[in-house]
């Protein structure tokens, strides 16, 4: 438990916003006004749309959409946890925050790309109390007509390296240890670093990225331009994500 909230908090000390409490904190016992601005300019520069959309298309990259008939069959489909939103105590269902991840492994299976449809139960150890991903998922596939004995969950997860573990543990029963060929499932900007983390399982892995956040602006040039420069919640989140998912490649050493 300790390890894990130690790796929640500390990434917060190197984002945006977490950078601009130190500056300010510096400059409250400092009193040199040199650092306030420069803590306000990087704030803002990472509230912009270009620098939210330069570190996605970072981290994103070389990753591009696929079509589900381009995509060769493997083993198993592995759809990685991450989009519900957590549930409350009083209500026993969560909210979608993407539903790519899970309605993309629902199709690939429809394709008959892989005899079997993985789910892993992603889990929060500071709320006990959430149902598991991988259980809701099941349920929410069975009304997509999959068969039951077609779905498998692993055990409860509490980050990527832990969901390789688990689907290696699932698929031995399955598979020898020269047929591991899965289709990963999961956001495009989580994929180079999931897939190193299979691949050091033994896995050959089939990449179907999803959940893109990147995009080509068609609009009016000039207008897209001025905008750009606008900071926003919504633009600092994204830079704050790209910014966290380098750090995860370096702790996995996936670049």
């Amino acid at each position: 438990m300790l390890i894990y909230i130690i790796s929640k908090i500390l990434p917060l000390f190197f984002l945006p916003l977490g950078i601009f409490f130190i500056l300010l904190i510096t400059y409250i016992l400092c009193k040199k006004k040199s650092i306030i601005y420069f803590a306000s300019l990087i704030l803002w520069a990472f509230s912009t749309h270009f620098a939210s959309q330069t570190l996605l298309r970072l981290v994103e990259s070389p990753w591009e959409r696929k079509a589900y008939e381009s995509i060769e069959k493997g083993n198993a489909i592995v759809v990685l946890s991450g989009g519900l939103q957590p549930n409350s105590k009083k209500r026993k269902f969560s909210e979608w925050a993407d539903p790519d991840r899970f309605l993309s492994g629902i199709k690939l299976f429809k394709k008959s790309k892989a005899p079997f449809l993985i789910f892993t139960s992603g889990i929060r150890p500071l709320q006990p109390n959430i149902i598991p991903e991988s259980e809701i998922y099941l349920a929410e596939a069975r009304n997509y007509g999959i068969p039951r004995e077609r779905i498998l969950i692993s055990k409860n997860a509490k980050n990527t390296f832990e969901e390789a573990v688990a689907i290696n543990q699932i698929l031995k029963p399955f598979l020898n240890s020269k047929k591991r060929k899965v289709i990963l499932v999961t956001s495009a900007f989580h994929m180079t670093r999931a897939k190193k983390i299979f691949e050091n399982q033994n896995f050959q892995v089939i990449p179907f990225p999803v959940d893109f956040r990147t995009y080509d602006f068609s609009g009016n040039k000039t207008l897209y331009l001025l905008f750009g420069f606008i900071p926003n919640a919504n633009n600092l989140a994204d830079s704050s994500l790209a910014i966290r998912e380098i750090m995860g490649r370096i702790i996995y050493r996936s670049f």
